[in-house]
């Protein structure tokens, strides 16, 4: 007796990869803090979409000041978005201790 197979997908997960708009993202701040956070960001984000992007698929904006980081993702990450702002407050939590993170999502363009 053979039995169907019944694919079992997990409520809400991600299937397939979004369509992504490449945008060039807004840093600005000392450019040592940046490049570090986008670089050890990177391989993370690539790994949550299972491919290499380049940094504007994802991130639209990382601002630092004195005491305060604000970093913004793409708007079009779809079920992604979540995890991929968790990643980046992880990240920024770790490589900018005693600052204010603030992590959200660019308006729909």
């Amino acid at each position: 007796m053979t039995h169907p197979i019944i694919p079992i997908h997990v409520e809400g997960a991600c299937n397939g990869s979004p369509a992504l708009r490449i945008v060039e993202p807004s840093l600005d701040g000392p450019q040592q803090q940046l490049q570090s956070i986008v670089s050890t960001l990177k391989p993370l984000v690539d790994a949550e979409f299972g491919n290499e992007l380049p940094a504007g698929a994802w991130l639209r904006g990382l601002h630092l000041s004195e005491g305060e980081a604000t970093l913004t993702i793409a708007p079009d990450l779809a079920c992604r978005g979540h995890a991929v702002a968790t990643l980046a407050f992880d990240v920024m939590r770790r490589l900018l201790p005693n600052t204010d993170i603030y992590v959200g999502a660019a308006p729909d363009a």
